[in-house]
Parts: structure tokens; sequence; C-alpha cells
């Protein structure tokens, strides 16, 4: 008898700062790639095996209305947004979004944070990033 299995895959636990300006530019987008397994259940109808991102956001430098979007790249190409919200202060967010299945697919998915530079001030630095997802097992032990 198949059973489901709830798990999760660390994405990034270190942080990552947007935006960012560097030698290559600036930087409004960090992307993180997610592999499902092939068993991973994806059922639109049942939300009680929706995937969950979760990730923690903590405003800087003076962050004022920063626009945070994050979005899901499934294998063929389509991009979904999953969350988008603006941030401003020092108070620091964790984050639990529930992803409808169709965002993701088996095979390779991208996770995409981003921000808008012309849209309030400051910086947001995202870590933590976990996908929690279900998984169908043939038997226990």
């Amino acid at each position: 008898m198949a059973r489901n299995l709830t798990l999760y895959n660390v994405l990034k636990d270190a942080a990552f700062v947007l935006p960012r300006i560097d030698a290559d530019g600036l930087h409004e987008t960090e992307e993180l790639t997610f592999d499902p397994p092939d068993d991973i259940v994806l059922d639109d109808g049942d939300v009680r095996y929706w995937p969950v991102l979760s990730y923690r956001a903590d405003p800087s430098n003076g962050a004022d209305d920063v626009k945070l979007t994050v979005s899901v790249r499934d294998n063929s190409g389509a991009t979904r947004e999953a969350s988008s919200f603006t941030l401003g202060g020092t108070v620091s967010r964790a984050v639990f979004e529930a992803v409808k299945p169709s965002h993701l697919h088996s095979g390779r998915s991208k996770i995409i944070f981003s921000t808008d530079a012309s849209h309030g001030s400051g910086e947001v630095a995202v870590s933590d990033v976990i996908v929690w997802f279900t998984r169908r097992v043939s038997s226990w032990g």
C-alpha cells in the first residue's frame, strides 16, 4: 500500500542580499535550483499535499518599501509568482508559502528571488530557503 511522507530540501542556508552590486554590475535576482524526486506528489486538488516554500527575509541598510517577489520557473520555462510583498524597517520575517503543485514539475525547477530597485530603497537578506514536499513511498521500513 502506498503512503505519503513529507520531506524537505534545503536550497540555501547562508544569506544572500538583494539588490546587490558587485564587479558584474547590479543584481536584482537570485536563482536557486530545486530537483524534486520522481515520486513527488503534485496534486492541485488536495492542498494537504501542496509543497511549501519557506525562507527568512531580513530588511537591512535602511530598507524602506523594498518589494521582494518569489517566483517558480519549471523545466518547461514557465514562470509563476509564488509570493510578493513589501518590506521595510528592521523586522525580519519567516515566510511559509504554499506553492501550487502545477508550478513545480518532476525535473529541475528554479526558485527565483527578485527585488525591484525602482521600488523603495535598502536591501533584503534572504536565508534559510527550504522546500517542503510530499513523496509517495511504497512501504515503511
